[in-house]
């Protein structure tokens, strides 16, 4: 019963961190530039985040899985059990490129009614 429920935890975290990023780190990504009623500010920094967060969900996936796809824009439905797995050091350098995008764009701080939002230091932290 354990190891049934270790793997259901497990599947769970796997499923959850990749609609995580292709929610944020592809999806958005995808659409954002296309928005007319967003200002130029907000979509610098929604993209910043979206790649920190998308760089933040592969740093735990290849961290607890080892060799996972890397996928970094939307997929057609075709494609989508048709990826391969890449190594960590491909991994790798998707995620440091994300975080020095990512990094001079998000604010030095966050002000009390944006808590929960990321900062610059967070993007310096991962790299």
């Amino acid at each position: 019963m354990e190891n049934k429920l270790l793997l259901a935890y497990v599947r769970l975290l796997y499923v959850q961190m990749y609609v995580t990023i292709c929610t944020y780190g592809c999806y958005l990504l995808s659409k954002i530039e296309k928005a007319t009623t967003l200002s130029a500010a907000f979509k610098t920094r929604v993209t910043a985040e979206a790649k920190f967060l998308r760089a933040y969900f592969y740093f735990d996936l290849v961290r607890f899985f080892g060799r996972v796809p890397l996928i970094t824009s939307v997929l057609a439905t075709d494609d989508l059990y048709k990826q391969v797995q890449s190594t960590p050091a491909q991994v790798y350098a998707q995620m440091e490129k994300d975080w020095r995008e990512a990094d001079p764009v998000l604010p030095p701080t966050i002000s009390a009614t944006e808590k929960g939002r990321i900062s610059m230091g967070a993007a310096k932290a991962q790299l």
